[in-house]
Formats: structure tokens, C-alpha cells, sequence
């Protein structure tokens, strides 16, 4: 399996949320934080399998979490006004969506 520059830098937007969960949970003792963290990494890691056979499915299913996870951050930084870990994962998970949507329409020429 080859490994795309995108792919890299899902792998790398996964190994941030993964680093985010062990953080949330060393600190706050959130198990939900590890559970969501590694439920992401997963359907992340997923994403980029599947998409070596099925590019939409596969890159589609990482934007989908992409864009979860900044829906879920910006409503939590809105809420609370904490910048640790709103906005890296907000930051993150534009940056993650932005080389998807530069994928997808880089594909289709225009």
C-alpha cells in the first residue's frame, strides 16, 4: 500500500486526536476522551485503508470524522471558552478537511 501525501497527513491528524484522548484521560481521568480519541483513530485509519480501493468512501469517511470532531470542538470552545484542546483539535480538523477538499476537487479539475 502506497502512502499519499494526504494520507500522511491523515495519519498525522490521527496520532494528534490519539495524543489529544491519552492526554484527556491522564489528566482529567476522561475515559471518554480515550474512547472517542481511539473511536476517530480508527474510523481515520479505516478511512485511508478503504481508500486505497475506494477513494470517496474511504476520504469521505475521514472528512465525515474531520468534520465531527471541529463541530464537537468549536460548539466545546463555545461553551466553555478553554482553549486546551479546543483549538489545536479545531486547527487540526480544518487543516485535516482543507487537504480533503483540495483532494476532491483537485480530482474532478477544477
Amino acid at each position: 500500500m502506497r502512502l499519499t501525501l494526504l494520507d500522511v497527513v491523515l495519519l498525522f491528524y490521527a496520532a494528534l486526536t490519539l495524543i489529544g484522548g491519552v492526554v484527556g484521560y491522564l489528566d482529567k481521568h476522561s475515559t471518554m476522551s480515550l474512547v472517542s480519541a481511539v473511536s476517530a483513530d480508527v474510523l481515520i485509519t479505516l478511512g485511508i485503508i478503504v481508500s486505497k480501493r475506494n477513494e470517496s468512501l474511504g476520504y469521505g469517511l475521514c472528512a465525515f470524522v474531520a468534520f465531527a470532531l471541529l463541530a464537537f470542538f468549536t460548539f466545546r470552545f463555545i461553551r466553555s471558552a478553554h482553549v486546551w484542546p479546543a483549538i489545536p483539535m479545531i486547527v487540526a480538523s480544518a487543516a485535516a478537511l482543507a487537504f480533503l477538499i483540495q483532494k476532491h476537487f483537485a480530482q474532478r479539475g477544477g
